[in-house]
Order: structure tokens, then C-alpha cells, then sequence
């Protein structure tokens, strides 16, 4: 998945350069969202819940990012975006938390106050929190998960200027295991979020 990390720093880089010749807007979008992690294989080293978890309850995590728009034609346009976010999942009895700061891009289709599209990003994580009853672990962490989660994903947009609704879909595309883990363990998250924007 390395490949889709330069692609993101690359679109990225060159969204700078041709915003300078082309109509673009700064905004700001803050939400939340409903997150999934899929187990396969998992040993009990910090869990005990058995050997193949899926940690798909209900939960609500936060989202801020700024984003940049820049329409490539009438109806079409590029949105880079850069934030924060955090993502992961809960079950019955314990939940894992990352901490993330994540880069990515839109490719959106406008259909008149409606925005439409498909994006990659990709994301950094600089903590992670597990929660278990009766226990909470916060450090040591760092050898059972990635540094790095890759996704591709959609976007719905309405739009009443300056304001706007989003709704999200990401799905992950690498294995954010850690080595921790052991080889045969299989870690896969989605993520699902509504997202009020504004822009400039």
C-alpha cells in the first residue's frame, strides 16, 4: 500500500500548484462517526474475549479537517483534505482507539447543490487506546498495530452555501496488525461518518 501513500503525497503536492490558475475554496468540516474493526485469527495477548473478534458495536469518534476545492471543470472538481481523526472499534467487552492524522483526497461530480465522489486517503496513527472492563492501557501498544491505515471510500454532499451535509463510507485496504500479533493475525477496519462543513 505504499504506492497509494505517494499517490496521495503526489495529488496532494500538485493540488497546490494548480489551485494557484483555478477557482478554489478553503473549508472547514467537523463530525463523526460509526467504526468497524475486523479480527481474524486474533491470539489472547490482550484480549479475551477468543481467537476471532469482531468489533463492529455501535460508537460515535470525532473528525475535524480543512479541506481545499478546486474545480477541474464545471462539474467537476478536486478536493484534497487534511484532518483529524479517530477510528477503530468497540465490542461487548473491550474497544480499541487510533489516534490518527490522516491525508487524503475526493474526486467529486457536481449535480447542482449535490456533491458526488469516490477518495483515498491515508492514515497516520500516533496512539492507540484499549479499553477493557475494568482495564485501560494506553502505552506498550506500539508493536500490535500499524503506523499506517489506507482506504478508499465515497462521499454525498448537499450543499446550502456556506454550509454543507456529508455522509462518508471508508474501507480499509491493508492489514493494521502489528507484528505483536503474531504473522497470522488479520486486522481490517471500516469507518462510516456524517461530517457538517463550511466553507470560505
Amino acid at each position: 500500500m505504499k504506492t497509494l501513500r505517494i499517490i496521495i503525497v503526489c495529488l496532494l503536492t500538485s493540488q497546490v500548484t494548480y489551485s494557484q490558475s483555478s477557482r478554489a475554496h478553503l473549508g472547514i468540516e467537523v463530525g463523526g462517526g460509526y467504526n468497524q474493526l475486523f479480527w481474524d485469527g486474533t491470539p489472547t495477548v490482550l484480549c479475551s474475549c477468543g481467537n476471532s473478534i469482531d468489533e463492529i458495536r455501535f460508537s460515535f469518534t470525532p473528525e475535524i479537517r480543512v479541506n481545499y476545492s478546486t474545480d477541474v471543470s464545471q462539474s467537476l472538481s478536486v478536493q484534497p483534505f487534511v484532518g483529524y481523526n479517530r477510528y477503530g472499534g468497540a465490542s461487548t467487552y473491550d474497544s480499541y482507539w487510533f489516534d490518527s492524522v490522516e491525508f487524503g483526497t475526493f474526486l467529486l461530480f457536481d449535480a447542482t447543490y449535490c456533491f458526488a465522489g469516490v477518495g483515498a486517503k491515508i492514515s497516520r496513527n500516533f496512539k492507540v487506546h484499549y479499553r477493557h472492563v475494568g482495564f485501560n492501557e494506553d502505552d506498550g501498544l506500539a508493536d500490535y498495530f500499524s503506523d499506517w491505515a489506507d482506504n478508499l471510500g465515497g462521499r454525498l454532499t448537499y450543499t446550502f452555501a456556506p454550509l454543507s451535509v456529508s455522509g462518508e463510507a471508508w474501507f480499509g485496504l491493508n492489514n493494521i496488525a502489528g507484528k505483536g500479533w503474531g504473522r497470522a493475525t488479520k486486522i481490517r477496519e471500516n469507518h462510516f461518518k456524517a461530517i457538517v462543513g463550511y466553507t470560505y
